[in-house]
């Protein structure tokens, strides 16, 4: 009988362990629920759990990057963008983000914004090929083929 009692009082306090901890770090298992999922690629489920975390604030940022990525591996740029603009406005501007945004933008023919968002990456590395064949490419778009042909020949090394 003592031994029944026992393993129920060691069940009942796991239980309520459990839960005390998913009260109190409901953002953290949130997050790793998330985490789960994207590292399987199965992406609606981690914008799901993402989601949660963007709309309550949070700002951490692999939970942007994560979040953005997710949305583009399933085609939802429209909400994509948003998530990659408000990590620039929290100063994340690494190259990937910067090309993804500017991407989204060509996309959407939102060339002037792309413009500005290549221009912050070559801000920071003003040799990336990337940036200058993407701003090659939107300045044939928009018809001004002199700075078409200079972003070319940057991004071959002739202008240097």
């Amino acid at each position: 009988m003592n031994r029944f009692y026992l393993i129920f009082i060691l069940a009942v306090i796991a239980i309520i362990t459990t839960f005390g901890y998913h009260l109190s770090n409901s953002d953290r298992v949130i997050f790793r629920t998330g985490e789960n999922h994207f590292s399987k690629k199965e992406f609606n489920q981690a914008i799901h759990s993402y989601e949660q975390l963007y709309h309550a604030g949070q700002n951490d940022p692999t939970v942007y990057r994560h979040l953005g990525a997710s949305y583009l591996a399933t085609g939802k740029f429209d909400k994509a963008i948003p998530v990659f603009e408000k990590m620039i406005k929290l100063g994340f501007t690494e190259r990937e983000l910067l090309i993804n945004l500017s991407s989204l933008y060509i996309t959407k023919k939102q060339y002037d914004s792309a413009i500005d968002v290549l221009t912050m990456l070559l801000s920071v590395n003003h040799e990336d090929r990337t940036a200058h064949i993407n701003l090659a490419r939107i300045y044939t778009w928009k018809g001004n083929f002199d700075k078409a042909i200079f972003e070319y020949r940057t991004a071959l090394g002739e202008n240097q």
